[in-house]
């Protein structure tokens, strides 16, 4: 089977964020959270909804009422805390691919499968929005 990953440059990298990744290595003691599919593809639709608010020059959304329409959890919203930490911040674009590739506990294998499984879940400016791809 064909990957879907695109190349990326990856998320934005700016110097007031880089600490916020100890945030999603908090809740389990220092090791690299992993992810159910169905738990990061709920995550990509609420990182999804807050990056096109931010790119049609809306306000960024109150992140409350979306956890609880999206029904995440307290330990799936630990798991991404730099999402979480940013939220605010218009400047911060979240990429679940480097998220999973970078600071997510899966192989390579698992990678290619969580993005092809969100490839087909997510619709296309879903897709385009957690991940860069145009």
């Amino acid at each position: 089977m064909a990957s879907v990953v695109p190349q990326t440059t990856g998320e934005n990298q700016s110097q007031s964020h880089d600490t916020l990744y100890a945030e999603e290595r908090r809740w389990s003691g220092g090791e690299r959270p992993r992810f159910y599919k169905n738990t990061l593809l709920k995550i990509c639709r609420l990182a999804a909804y807050r990056q096109a608010a931010i790119a049609q020059s809306r306000p960024v959304p109150d992140i409350t009422p979306l956890i609880n329409q999206y029904g995440l959890s307290p330990n799936t919203i630990s798991k991404a805390g730099r999402l979480m930490a940013a939220w605010q911040d218009p400047a911060f674009a979240w990429n679940v691919i480097t998220l999973l590739r970078e600071h997510s506990g899966h192989t390579p294998d698992e990678i290619t499968d969580f993005l092809n499984h969100l490839r087909t879940n997510l619709n296309r400016e879903e897709w385009s929005l957690v991940t860069g791809a145009m």
